[in-house]
């Protein structure tokens, strides 16, 4: 059964490599190792690697260029459910490292208080609805990570996850912003995984930079009340004396939602240059929309799309990248 607030899309179903699938990776840990990776309340047969080792990656999971939402959740004997909400674009790499809490060692409960500007809105925990609306105090909350999703009629919906401690009361605010635009959120890493403090973040259209913010001291910046439409992420960061910059295009805003996991790589900024090349078949036939990506470790690094000729240009690759990657699309032959 699908989650409530996910809806049914999860795991691909179709015949073949799903075109919007392939340049999605989906990468879990957990400690302890051996959870099982439960995808939109559906049970991927998957354990999860132990933290600090290779991760499980999870396939042919749905993606799409506005961001399609899937609920993660880590189950294993003797410890508390686990969960959180990602955002999978086409070309995106998400990594989680889920954090078990035992139920033998953690007893005590904690309690949730969820608010949000305006009130009223209807409340939905780790996929399952509330007979509530906000403002409200949960008691008996287990103490692990919960996904909470806010919906206010007419207005849009806020998603995002909460870490409940035993004995104390975690917070969980949401604030609606003007119901015709929306949000984007992310998170700013170095080639390493770390993420970086206090680098400056530009949300650009069209060449023109419309607002600039700075990381929090974890690493993550958000734009909010943004136009409906697609921009450019560009992030800049000094670490010892080295400048470093990435970017992120195709990032598609649509009105009454967060647009998040919009996370940009950031790397050191003389080490980079600009590949160009052209996407065929086995016949030589140039491959219109075909996904070329180059990775840094676990990380995207910079992405595109080819033209109606195959073309691409990849901006921004470090020097000494692995393979670029390139996936064709699958077409219909029915």
């Amino acid at each position: 059964m699908c989650a409530p607030f996910i809806g049914c899309g999860g795991v691909n179903e179709r015949g073949g490599i799903p075109s919007a699938v392939i340049t999605t990776r989906l990468l879990i840990t957990s400690s302890p190792g051996g959870a099982e990776i439960w995808i939109d309340g559906n049970n991927t047969k998957l354990l999860a690697f132990p933290s600090g080792s290779q991760p499980t990656e999870v396939l042919n999971l749905s993606a799409s260029p506005t961001g399609t939402i899937h609920l993660v959740t880590l189950k294993r004997d003797g410890y508390y459910d686990w969960n959180t909400v990602v955002m999978l674009f086409p070309e995106s790499t998400v990594f989680i490292d889920a954090q078990l809490v035992s139920r033998n060692v953690v007893q005590d409960m904690g309690t949730l208080r969820i608010t949000s500007e305006p009130s009223g809105a209807q409340i939905f925990i780790d996929g399952h609805e509330l007979n509530e609306t906000t403002p409200v105090e949960l008691t008996d909350i287990t103490p692990t990570k919960h996904v909470v999703r806010l919906v206010l009629a007419g207005v849009g919906e806020v998603i995002d996850s909460v870490e409940v401690k035993p004995n104390a009361i975690a917070e969980f605010h949401a604030i609606f912003d003007d119901p015709d635009k929306g949000s984007i959120s992310g998170t700013v890493y170095n080639t390493y995984g770390d993420t970086l403090v206090d680098a400056e973040v530009e949300l650009v259209s069209n060449g023109a930079t419309i607002m600039t913010t700075r990381t929090t001291l974890f690493g993550s910046f958000e734009f909010r009340n943004v136009t409906p439409g697609v921009y450019t992420l560009k992030a800049r960061a000094n670490a010892s004396g080295i400048d470093l910059e990435g970017q992120r295009r195709n990032i598609v805003v649509i009105s009454g939602r967060r647009t998040f996991n919009a996370d940009i790589t950031v790397v050191q900024s003389t080490a980079t240059g600009t590949v160009v090349g052209r996407v065929t078949d086995r016949n030589g036939r140039p491959v219109e929309g075909a996904y070329v990506s180059t990775l840094v470790g676990l990380l995207a690094s910079t992405s595109t799309t080819t033209d109606a000729v195959g073309e691409y240009r990849l901006e921004n690759v470090l020097a000494g990248s692995p393979i670029i990657e390139v996936i064709e699309i699958k077409r219909d032959t029915d």
